[in-house]
This record gives structure tokens, C-alpha cells and sequence, in this order.
């Protein structure tokens, strides 16, 4: 793990949707309080990190750090449990070995898969509150987590129940006793953590809930269906994620449909846009294997690694190991037939219920692989069973190989540092470094940030909880066009307190010399430097406070 995990210091900060769980981590620091529609568990673990490290670099690397430690020791002991020694070594493997587990975009998602460690862990268990666990363990992952996950938790309720009916008809009223106990015990500590989260919630009452939640499903809605007709077709050419209301509004009637009104006014659409999420599951579940695909579609938002050959052929060799492991396990059971054990069945389970919550985020939202990676990782442990009892004894046997392949797997597996990935390559984390000693300058409440790259992180960031808003540089027209005395006039004029610009901000202002020509427009209209970092080519990175009085 730790060779695996060296060089992840270089790693740039978290962008997107990590920095608006942010604000929501500050609340929790400054307030106690939490947004219960929007992972509340994860906000509360982040928020901690936070006032641990009072940095906001610090915090997003360590708490991403953190889970990939917990989830690999968690593979670890719930793979060791359930598939023995070497089975659940390779298992662990896999998990901390792939980029797209350790790198995954968003650190939310990584939580997220804590659950399918734990369900795992609890199913290795030959515990009679293995089943009235589980069903917990969804429960509270519903409400705290993901919110698809409440077809796990429905599902492992009924099975609870079916369960509880079978010892009701046999007249076993000690196992009736016995599993209302246990259920019971479980309720009523679920309730209790979930009464405690919708304590300290911003949220109150199923309305404000209600009214939070629907703008929410909406947009997401809005997001996914413009990305992934873009995919397929070239008339349409907006924004996905700011202009996607113009395709739903011309598709639907509605700028803003839910699922069920996309249904009900376009099934074509609607069906034409599950299918092509369905398109694209042998792409997705090939990176979420493999680290990369072979198919021409990407699953993903984000670009992912493409190679012609080794997804190719290692997604046949899994496959045809699979089914050889089915073909021999039938036989084995056909010449010596043995009822599963209570924790394979429960296992079993456990796994239909996660191949139905994996199909309902496929179509509706797209098999991207980070938000497969419990269930992948559900998928490999079962493999791994079914080769356990295809071939019993040549498993066992090859457990004693533990220790050679571990000290295999230190010498073949890459670090971060000897790989070339994306997130090394962003401008954030230097940005933030040399912004951040000015924060309590650049987040005054109530006053406006002109930003330029990474303008909602640089403001999530730096100022937190803070009620500060950003706007785009890009964002103002004609900027492009502007010469330097024009942009800080224009700056003036919508009465900004701050600006701050990156390198990258100059390229394509046709009437600005360099940076420094800048520098002095800013400097003669009185405004006050509080970063410059040039790069001697007339490019830098700067920070500037206006000095003049706010007429608001």
C-alpha cells in the first residue's frame, strides 16, 4: 500500500464536486450542522479532517489518503474472512493497485464504497446478526450515503422477512423471538444515528426536504441526459452542464423534467437514452476491472484510458475463467450435492441486490466506473467464491503461495509517482497555495471574487462557509476583446472586492501585452497586489483588493 501510495503528496487538489462537499464540511466545522440530502456521513468525516488540518489542501489529500488506507485493510480482512488467504490478498490487491480506485475523481465516491467492504466483512461472518446487519448497514447507507441505495435495503428487508416467515411456519417461535431481538436491536440503533444526522441537519421536515431533493433529482437528470445525447449526436452543441435546459426543453417541454415526466412525455427519448447507458456497461466495467477499455465509448465523464488490447484480453480470460468455475462447481455439487451455507446465501443476496442497484444508476445516470466501485468490488469477491468452489483444494493449496505473492505484487505494482495521470497536472493545489494567507482579505461577506480558472474552488476553498460569491472572468462579455485599462474599468464598474488570475487567464486577450502591462492598469486605478508569481514570459498568477470604497 504504501509503495503503491508514494508520490500522492504531488497530487493537485480535488477540483468540482469535492469543493462544493466543502462548504458543507465547513458548516459542519463552524456549526455543527450538515445538509442531510447530500452525503451527511461523508460531509461529517471531511469536516473533521478539516479541523484537524485547518487547510484545505491538507484536508481533501489526507482524508482521500485515509480511505484508500481504511478501504484496502478493509478488502483485506473482509476478503481474508470470506475467500481465504491468498483469494483475499488478491482481492486487496486489486482494489489499492488501480488508479481508478486510489484516483478516482471525487473522494465521495470512494466513501461510498465503504459500504460493500463492510456488507462483505458482515457476510464473512457466521454470526446469526449477519443478515439484520446488513439490512442496517443499507439503511443507514441510504440516508447518510446514496440515496439508490435504498433497493439494497429493500431488497435484504424482505429477504429479513421471508426469513422471519419461514421459522413462523414451522412453529419455530425461539427463531421468531430471536429474529425480532436482533431486528429490533438494529432499528433502533439505525433510527437513532438517523435521528441524530436529521438533528443536525439544515434541512427540517419532510417539505423543506421535499423541496430540497426535487431541484436536485432534476438537474442531475438535466446533466446526464445532455451528456450523454452529445455523445450521440452533433445538432446540439451547449453546455451539458450549465445549458442543458434548452435540450430538455426542446426535448420534453420541460427545462427541468423529473425521470418519471421524461417517461411520461418522451419515452423514445427516455428509452433511447437507456439504451445507450447500457451500450456503454462493457466499456465501463472493463476500466472498473481493468483501469482502462478497448471500447470506443467513453462510460465516464471524464476522458479514460483507452488500449486496444489488454482490456480485451483480460476481460475474455476473466470471463472464460468464470464460466469454467460455474461448469465445474455444478458438477461438484451434482456428484456431491450440499446446501449453501447460511452466510453464501446471505452473500448471494447481498450480491442480486447489488447487481439491481448497479442497473437502476446504469441507465438512468451511466455506467461511470466511480460510481460502480462498490459494487465491482462486490463482483470480484464473488468471482472469487464461485473459483473456491469450483476447485476447493487447489485454493487451499495455493494459500500456502501467500507470502511469495505478496512480496510479488510490492515488486510489480506502480506507485502514483511513476505513473502519468491527470491529476497530477492541475494548477489548483499552486493556486490555492498562493492565495490562501490572504483569505481573510479575499472573504469578507457579502462581497463578490472575480476569478478566473478554477473560480467556484478557489472560492469554496479559500473562503469556505463564507458568503462570498464568484464570478467567471470568461463570463463578462467582450472580455477577449478588452485592453487593460477596459478589463479593470469593467471590474470597477460591477464594483468586484477581489480579482484573482491565473496564467492561463491572458491567453487570447488580443489587446494585453503581458501580465505586467496589467499589473499597472491595476496599480493606477488605486487597486492593492496582494500575489503576483510571473513566469517570465508575460504570463502570472495574481491576486488584487480593490481599495475603493463599495457603494452597497
Amino acid at each position: 500500500m504504501s509503495k503503491v501510495l508514494w508520490g500522492i503528496w504531488w497530487r493537485d487538489t480535488t477540483y468540482g464536486d469535492t469543493s462544493a462537499y466543502f462548504l458543507d464540511a465547513s458548516s459542519w466545522v463552524r456549526s455543527g450542522q450538515v445538509n442531510i440530502l447530500w452525503s451527511p456521513l461523508y460531509t461529517a468525516y471531511f469536516g473533521w479532517m478539516e479541523s484537524l488540518f485547518q487547510d484545505a489542501r491538507a484536508a481533501v489529500l489526507v482524508h482521500r489518503v485515509a480511505l484508500v488506507v481504511a478501504t484496502t485493510l478493509l478488502a483485506a480482512w473482509a476478503g481474508k474472512r470470506y475467500l481465504g488467504p491468498l483469494l483475499g490478498f488478491l482481492v486487496a490487491l486489486w482494489w489499492v493497485a488501480l488508479p481508478i480506485h486510489y484516483d478516482t475523481l471525487y473522494e465521495v465516491h470512494l466513501f461510498g464504497a465503504v459500504v460493500a467492504f463492510c456488507a462483505v466483512g458482515i457476510c464473512s461472518s457466521e454470526s446469526d446478526w449477519r443478515l439484520p446487519l446488513l439490512v442496517a448497514l443499507y439503511a443507514l447507507a441510504t440516508v447518510l450515503l446514496r440515496n439508490e441505495n435504498i433497493i439494497c435495503f429493500g431488497m435484504l428487508g424482505l429477504y429479513f422477512l421471508f426469513r422471519v416467515y419461514q421459522r413462523v411456519r414451522v412453529g419455530d417461535r425461539a427463531g421468531v423471538r430471536r429474529y425480532a431481538w436482533r431486528g429490533g436491536v438494529v432499528a433502533v440503533f439505525t433510527l437513532l444515528v438517523v435521528a441524530y444526522f436529521y438533528q443536525i441537519s439544515t434541512l427540517q421536515g419532510w417539505r423543506q426536504i421535499n423541496e430540497a431533493s426535487a431541484p436536485k433529482h432534476r438537474l442531475n437528470m438535466c446533466q446526464v441526459y445532455a451528456f450523454g445525447y452529445q455523445q450521440r449526436y452533433s445538432d446540439w452543441t451547449q453546455s451539458p452542464w450549465t445549458e442543458c435546459q434548452t435540450l430538455m426543453k426542446r426535448d420534453f417541454g420541460d427545462e427541468s423534467p423529473s425521470i418519471t415526466e421524461m417517461l411520461l412525455a418522451n419515452p423514445g427519448a427516455t428509452l433511447e437514452h437507456f439504451a445507450w447507458n447500457l451500450s456503454l456497461l462493457p466499456a465501463g466495467l472493463q476500466v472498473l476491472a481493468f483501469n482502462a477499455t478497448s471500447f470506443s465509448g467513453n462510460p465516464d465523464y471524464a476522458p479514460v484510458m483507452k488500449n486496444d488490447v489488454y482490456p480485451t484480453v483480460l476481460a475474455m480470460a476473466v470471463v472464460a475463467l468464470a464460466v469454467a468455475a460455474a461448469v465445474f462447481a455444478w458438477r461438484r455439487r451434482r456428484a456431491t450435492p450440499t446446501p449453501l451455507s447460511a452466510r453464501d446465501v446471505d452473500f448471494l443476496v447481498l450480491l442480486v441486490a447489488n447487481i439491481a442497484v448497479a442497473l437502476a444508476v446504469v441507465l438512468t445516470q451511466r455506467p461511470r466506473p466511480s460510481y460502480l466501485l462498490g459494487f465491482g468490488f462486490i463482483l470480484l469477491v464473488a468471482l472469487c467464491r464461485l473459483l473456491r468452489t469450483a476447485w476447493p483444494r487447489a485454493t487451499v493449496a495455493l494459500d500456502k503461495l501467500f507470502v511469495v505473492a505478496a512480496i510479488a505484487a510490492v515488486l510489480a505494482v506502480p506507485s502514483y509517482a511513476s505513473l502519468n495521470l491527470p491529476s497530477m497536472t492541475g494548477r489548483l493545489n499552486e493556486l490555492y497555495t498562493l492565495l490562501k494567507d490572504h483569505k481573510y482579505l479575499l472573504c469578507r461577506n457579502g462581497h463578490e471574487l472575480a476569478i478566473g480558472e478554477y473560480t467556484s474552488e478557489l472560492r469554496n476553498y479559500i473562503c469556505g462557509s463564507a458568503s462570498v460569491t464568484a464570478l467567471p472572468l470568461e463570463s463578462i462579455p467582450a472580455m477577449n476583446t478588452m485592453n487593460s485599462g477596459s478589463i479593470v474599468a469593467e471590474l470597477q464598474r460591477r464594483h468586484v472586492h477581489a480579482v484573482i488570475l491565473d496564467n492561463v487567464f491572458l491567453r487570447g486577450k488580443t489587446r494585453v501585452k503581458d501580465c505586467h502591462e496589467l499589473d499597472a492598469a491595476f496599480a493606477a486605478d488605486g487597486w492593492f497586489r496582494m500575489a503576483f508569481s510571473g513566469d517570465g514570459k508575460g504570463f502570472c498568477d495574481a491576486a488584487y483588493l480593490n481599495m475603493r470604497p463599495s457603494p452597497y
